[in-house]
């Protein structure tokens, strides 16, 4: 089932988990070493408006974010989807 938010679609809360980034994992991340939202914008270059939409579940990161995210802390691109 999916449900339409804005102009595009995406899974019910309890199914994300299985096939998108977890977000909590970025937070763990953040949280250990330290780093702000707008430090990690700025470090990777994406944008904190992309990042904010993560944090609410608005979006997701693609792919080509979470390797950067990943190579930025320093993890396997898997660690954010275990």
């Amino acid at each position: 089932v999916y449900v339409k938010v804005y102009s595009f679609y995406r899974l019910p809360r309890e199914k994300m988990g299985t096939l998108y980034p977890r977000f909590e994992k970025l937070k763990q991340l953040r949280d250990q070493y330290n780093i702000s939202f707008y430090q990690l914008s700025k470090e990777t270059g994406i944008s904190s408006s992309i990042i904010t939409n993560w944090k609410k579940g608005i979006s997701f990161p693609k792919y080509d974010k979470v390797v950067k995210i990943s190579e930025y802390f320093g993890v396997t691109v898997d660690f954010f989807y275990g």
